[in-house]
């Protein structure tokens, strides 16, 4: 997923949990290390702590460049 992509879960309530990709499969995500925080983690670290069902994914619609690093 490019960085920007958003990754979509369910988790059984009427609140879900949607995290950003920063590319090679990492994700910026809060509260999954402390309330309030956002840091850096990954789609198994999400299901393996909190066990939400993951949805599927979708890459951005605004027309910027993809980052280099």
């Amino acid at each position: 997923m490019l960085p920007g992509g958003l990754a979509f879960f369910s988790s059984g309530s009427c609140y879900g949990h949607t995290m950003i990709s920063i590319g090679g499969g990492d994700f910026l995500s809060n509260a999954i290390h402390g309330a309030g925080a956002y840091t850096k983690t990954t789609t198994a670290e999400i299901k393996g702590k909190r066990g939400p069902t993951y949805l599927g994914w979708a890459q951005p619609w605004f027309k910027a460049k993809p980052l280099t690093r």
